[in-house]
């Protein structure tokens, strides 16, 4: 049958978009397979790897702690960021501690996405704009990636998706309800992350710039929620300007193009989708809602950009806000292509590259097995024995900061142990331990690794050392003389 799709807003009517969706296939079925394939990829050695300690252990870390302890952590301690996700994650973790089930909260939310991205397109382009979105969705090694990891982002390309969906239901048939809605979601997509700031911001420039505005208590309904969350955003960027988190580089050109390649999947992806954009606009620029999506794409990136001048915040992942954009321009193009032959061959090409850029997915030489140091730890050690770590966030000795004894202490609860061997500085190991040593070294130099004083180098041998990847080496000493072999102090 043939689908008219009009939008109208005041006098103002979008050209109608005519797609013929074949009378045997149900509208819904080309979406609900991309679902499936994205759940299938996802799916794919879900729990292979352990949980990481840099960010997903803390997530664990923090929706696992008492809830005032959690609402202190929100609230004092700047990590208000993706208060959602762990939010979400608390009631998730009733029913499971395993990493396979505490990733398929991500996997599920990442799925659940294809529904905005189609509804989206398929009001731009039609029946075959959405399905193609859907799909060129469903391949992303970024959304593939971001499924199978105890994070956020994946909520957050949902939150992005159903809002600017919202915006375009306002904006076709504006009520306060649709505009109450709009505004409630925004402000709840604030500590979804904070990068949701410039997602809003995208909307207001194409709103402004439509002449889209609600009036009267349809703009009291959308903007009052979106002012009252903002205001505690604003304080934390207040009291933390100026500083700069250490582990984000400065940005140079050759590292924007890095990062937005690692967004879409590679270098020659980034530049077929810049090319897709192009012709998204050729195709249907005198449509406004493609402008939204545009903005929708470019504005979060380009304003990480200008503000990483000054402060550093260009981090791959922190854009995953644009990722459904992406997917919507690509098949919101593809669906326009004339004649059906060379549309074909488009859609052929892309999902070719699609799928060679797969596999990055789930290459991560950066991955820390820390399931494993934990085990070795667990099955080797005695009562007599002290554990030092040495590395990022251990300039102290506070389990709050110390990555290396966070997710050690973390996987040993998930061992059953109630404690890790005794804690001991560098400095106490030398008068105080008699027993055993096991130094866990998280992301630093051999050279500057070492348990320190001459005195524990006389009276110690490194017994074994072992590495876990992503920085993570553990190593054992034992004292000389006192039973088991091993190599002399290397360090």
């Amino acid at each position: 049958m043939l689908r008219a799709v009009r939008a109208v807003n005041g006098s103002h009517v979008d050209a109608t978009v005519q797609e013929h969706v074949p009378p045997a296939s149900p509208e819904f079925a080309w979406p609900i397979a991309a679902a499936g394939l994205l759940a299938l990829l996802s799916a794919y050695r879900l729990a292979a790897r352990s949980l990481g300690g840099g960010d997903e252990i803390p997530s664990v870390v923090f929706a696992s702690s008492p809830l005032p302890t959690l609402v202190h952590t929100l609230t004092a301690t700047g990590e208000a960021n993706m208060a959602v996700y762990y939010l979400l994650l608390r009631v998730w973790l009733s029913a499971g501690q395993d990493e396979s089930w505490i990733r398929l909260l991500s996997l599920l939310i990442g799925v659940a996405t294809v529904l905005p991205i189609y509804l989206i397109s398929r009001r731009i382009g039609g029946h075959v704009a959405g399905s193609l979105a859907a799909f060129v969705f469903a391949l992303s090694s970024f959304v593939i990636r971001y499924n199978q990891e105890a994070r956020g982002y994946s909520l957050a390309m949902l939150v992005a998706a159903i809002l600017t969906w919202l915006l375009v239901r306002a904006i076709d048939r504006p009520t306060i309800a649709r505009w109450a809605a709009y505004g409630l979601l925004a402000a709840l997509g604030f500590y979804v992350h904070f990068f949701f700031v410039f997602v809003v911001a995208a909307h207001v420039l194409f709103v402004a710039a439509s002449r889209s505005w609600p009036r009267g208590r349809a703009l009291v309904a959308a903007g009052f929620p979106i002012l009252l969350a903002s205001i505690p955003i604003a304080t934390v960027v207040v009291l933390q300007t100026g500083s700069h988190i250490a582990w984000i580089p400065s940005i140079t050109l050759p590292s924007v193009a890095t990062i937005l390649s690692g967004v879409v999947g590679g270098q020659l992806l980034l530049v077929v989708m810049i090319e897709l954009t192009g012709l998204a606009l050729l195709i249907h620029g005198r449509q406004r809602l493609i402008w939204l999506v545009v903005a929708w794409l470019v504005v979060p990136p380009a304003a990480v950009v200008l503000i990483s001048v000054w402060k550093p915040l260009l981090i791959d992942r922190f854009l995953a806000v644009s990722v459904p954009a992406v997917a919507v321009l690509a098949g919101v193009a593809l669906a326009g292509i004339r004649p059906r032959g060379a549309r074909n061959a488009g859609v052929v090409g892309l999902g070719l590259l699609l799928l060679i850029s797969v596999p990055q997915a789930y290459q991560r030489p950066e991955s820390e097995n820390w399931r494993s140091a934990a085990q070795w730890i667990a099955a080797t050690s005695g009562p007599g024995d002290r554990i030092a770590f040495q590395g990022l966030g251990c300039s102290t000795p506070s389990t709050s900061t110390c990555r290396g004894e966070r997710a050690i202490q973390y996987y040993f609860g998930r061992l059953g142990l109630l404690a890790l061997p005794g804690r001991v500085d560098k400095a106490e190991a030398v008068g105080d331990a008699r027993g055993p040593v096991w130094l866990v070294m998280t992301g630093v130099d051999r050279a500057h690794a070492a348990v320190s004083g001459e005195p524990f180098k006389q009276r110690y041998v490194l017994a074994e050392e072992r590495n876990f990847g992503g920085g993570v080496r553990i190593a054992l000493f034992r004292p000389r003389g006192g039973g088991g072999s091993g190599r002399r102090y290397l360090y």
